[in-house]
């Protein structure tokens, strides 16, 4: 059997598995999503989120097609001219260019990925709506580190702050009132298949959505890109556009036994083993407290053959990303894979 380490998507597990054949066999996926059957699983999946994740009670919990989706949901209800985004990686970047083709008055704080990102050094455009980050970048195996961006948050309190989540949600504990809104997609931490986005929406971001609804901006969001709209309808278990069925049948599924706190600790656990592969294969990031722990990105001087390696005993590892593909390799660190898989697979790259 392979075993996937590629950062994205996630290794898909035996009860995964079995819960997408009893979900099909039980007659669901041929069912209206109108019907009070999907309803009732919907609402169980936006429950298990909010208690498994410890969701605050004011936020709201949305779903949407993925996490790209997610940026122009909120790009669209939450800015009417001007937002600042701070780019560590190729998925902020995206972030970015999305409000510039919307026609936003977007700047961006970026560096040198391979270290901690100067945020400090950013003065604000006056008049700016929202600030934008995505905290663990799949692309350079980059993390913010939750006290920067608690820092971040106490120094810029206006404008609201979202933060993409999407290779750290479901892994690790979140102080969630440090953001208005988080989003995600599931194929990274929560091991299910793609085709389905999350986003954890705060009061204030609720309200501002509601206010600008109704102005008649050039970026004016349709009503499937409408907080306000998609916020409303999740409350009675729906989705204004045809939801994935199976994706949130299996997240609800998923969401019943996740236990944040002993999966955080047995990530950190795996991620401590890494120190094994030096010399030959060092994290990239020069800063450990900005290392990520979902997502290791490891310089090495032939990652190719440590590939090849790795794929004669059944794993897969990850191509550097971009400009990195012939200096690095990625390895997933998901909660999908277990301690025993993430040790067998170092023990394989350290025995050449």
């Amino acid at each position: 059997m392979t075993i996937s380490f590629l950062p994205g998507p996630s290794q898909i597990t035996e009860k995964t598995l079995a819960d997408l054949q009893e979900i099909a066999a039980s007659g669901l996926l041929s069912e209206s999503h109108r019907c009070q059957a999907f309803k009732d699983i919907c609402l169980s999946a936006v429950r298990g989120i909010e208690r498994s994740m410890r969701i605050p009670d004011t936020y709201r919990v949305v779903f949407t097609s993925s996490a790209t989706s997610a940026m122009s949901v909120c790009l669209r209800s939450l800015v009417r001219k001007r937002c600042h985004h701070f780019v560590h990686g190729a998925f902020g970047a995206r972030f970015h260019a999305m409000a510039l083709r919307l026609g936003l008055t977007a700047r961006v704080t970026d560096g040198d990925p391979a270290h901690a990102l100067d945020w400090r050094s950013t003065d604000l455009t006056p008049g700016c709506e929202l600030m934008a980050l995505t905290h663990n970048e799949t692309s350079r195996g980059s993390m913010w580190p939750h006290a920067e961006m608690a820092k971040l948050r106490a120094r810029h309190p206006d404008p609201l702050l979202v933060i993409d989540a999407t290779s750290s949600f479901g892994a690790m504990a979140m102080d969630w009132s440090t953001a208005d809104l988080w989003f995600c997609s599931v194929q990274k931490c929560l091991g299910l298949p793609a085709g389905l986005g999350i986003l954890l929406v705060g009061p204030r971001a609720l309200a501002v959505a509601g206010h600008l609804l109704a102005l008649d901006l050039p970026h004016r969001p349709c009503p499937q890109e409408s907080l306000s709209e998609m916020s409303e309808r999740m409350e009675e278990g729906q989705t204004f556009e045809t939801p994935n069925v199976l994706a949130i049948a299996l997240l609800a599924r998923q969401m019943e036994a996740w236990d944040l706190g002993s999966i955080e600790e047995v990530l950190r656990q795996k991620v401590s083993m890494l120190d094994r592969l030096a010399p030959g294969a060092v994290p990239w990031m020069e800063e450990s407290a900005w290392r990520s722990l979902t997502v290791q990105n490891l310089r090495c001087s032939d990652p190719d053959r440590l590939r090849e390696r790795a794929a004669a005993q059944g794993f897969l590892i990850g191509k550097g990303y971009g400009d990195q593909a012939r200096s690095c390799v990625r390895i997933a660190n998901f909660p999908a894979t277990t301690r025993h898989q993430y040790e067998a697979l170092l023990e394989t790259l350290e025995a050449g």
